[in-house]
């Protein structure tokens, strides 16, 4: 039989997609024959980000559709009047089992919080958990709380998980102040039934921007023009230029996109001034609202630069209000395509989740198959067991800089 693991966070936007990835990423080393599995996705119409994330950079050799039990529309169908879930929870397991005879080991990734109160949520993921027989890694979500705050809400969730029959394999409290670390493990090591292994990883704000692309594609906006490579930058906050230039650049930020209406020429120049000099930050990108154009005379001058705009512009239809209540409510992901983020979310798993005691926890089932990943790992820890300076020729070349980009977010 197959072994497995849980996912299950206690409340929304705790980090599960960076926790899977550091998981898939130590099985990947020795398990031959990976299955990440969902119960339940938010749609059969759109791809999930998280599976076609473990998809692309684990080579599952599964078809897609054989890693999920039903979209959210059809667990709400197949939920009773009288709030029973047999009906759907028997989909899940069928569908798991199914995957399960195919693979060494299966990850499941828990839901995600949308929709339905965390409650519910909490209840059903402890259900799925035991009905699938799969120990479970409780995740818990730091960030704005106090350290006694974050460790009543532990003793908690391990106490609701136990009542459910649900066997704890380990803990993840992701998303603490990272002045606040180590007192936080100072006090949940000291818990009496802290029986299995407890890690805390502080929050990395690279991790939880989105990026300019993430923006994008939420809002459909338009790239008016930019290189597709810069829709990867972080935006760490935006603002709305409603003010005349002078007094607007004053207000920039590094990492800021600039929200203006289309026909804005000054905030428009004004920003990409700004990026170009050494004087001022450097924005993430420019969004255009309104669905107005550039003037045809800034359009041409847009047009005229050997190399792509500094930074990417981009067009919506809505307001410039309305355009702003957007852009706040657009949640980071890690996507299949963003380096950046992968290699930051595998460094922080690594620096803070120690292997060892994490695998013989979860009792992997180890293989003697050599894939390219494995070749990869044993690169990256002969590289992490002689930290050398390393002197680079070629510091103008953009493959250079992003790999050494990825090599110190692995440490």
């Amino acid at each position: 039989m197959a072994q497995s693991l849980y996912i299950a966070g206690v409340e929304p936007r705790s980090g599960k997609s960076m926790v899977a990835l550091g998981i898939m990423e130590l099985l990947s080393r020795h398990v031959s024959k990976l299955g990440y599995f969902r119960p339940v996705v938010p749609s059969h119409k759109k791809r999930d980000n998280n599976l076609q994330l473990i998809l692309n950079r684990y080579d599952i050799q599964i078809p897609y559709e054989q890693l999920y039990a039903c979209s959210h529309n059809e667990a709400r169908a197949m939920a009773s009047d009288d709030g029973s879930n047999d009906a759907l929870l028997k989909r899940i397991v069928e569908k798991f089992k199914a995957l399960q005879r195919q693979c060494n080991f299966v990850l499941c990734e828990g839901t995600d919080f949308t929709g339905v109160s965390s409650a519910f949520e909490f209840d059903f993921n402890a259900d799925v958990a035991a009905n699938l027989g799969c120990p479970i890694l409780v995740l818990v979500k730091g960030l704005g709380k106090t350290p006694q705050e974050i460790v009543h809400a532990t003793g908690i969730a391990w106490d609701a998980f136990k009542a459910k029959g649900c066997t704890i394999a380990a803990t993840v409290v992701n998303r603490v102040a990272p002045e606040k670390r180590n007192d936080i493990a100072a006090q949940l090591d000291g818990l009496a039934d802290a029986s299995h292994p407890v890690y805390v990883l502080p929050e990395v704000a690279a991790l939880n921007q989105p990026t300019v692309g993430e923006i994008a594609e939420a809002l459909q906006a338009r790239l008016l023009q930019g290189a597709a490579e810069a829709l990867h930058r972080p935006v760490a906050d935006f603002k709305v230029a409603a003010m005349k230039l002078t007094n607007f650049l004053d207000y920039i930020d590094d990492g800021d996109l600039v929200i203006t209406p289309g026909d804005r020429a000054d905030i428009i120049l004004g920003s990409l001034a700004a990026s170009a000099s050494d004087t001022y930050s450097t924005i993430a990108g420019l969004l255009l609202t309104g669905g107005l154009p550039p003037d045809p005379q800034i359009r041409l001058l847009l047009e005229g630069f050997r190399q792509p705009a500094p930074v990417p512009i981009m067009q919506v239809l809505t307001d410039t209000y309305s355009t702003a209540m957007d852009v706040g409510s657009v949640r980071p992901k890690i996507t299949p395509d963003n380096e950046r983020k992968i290699a930051a979310a595998l460094g922080l798993f690594e620096a803070h989740v120690e292997a060892g005691p994490f695998e013989e926890r979860i009792n992997i089932v180890r293989s003697t198959r050599r894939t390219p990943i494995m070749f990869e790992y044993e690169l990256i820890e002969r590289a992490k067991s002689q930290r050398k300076h390393i002197v680079l020729p070629e510091g103008d070349e953009v493959r250079i800089l992003r790999a050494a980009e990825i090599l110190v977010s692995r440490n």
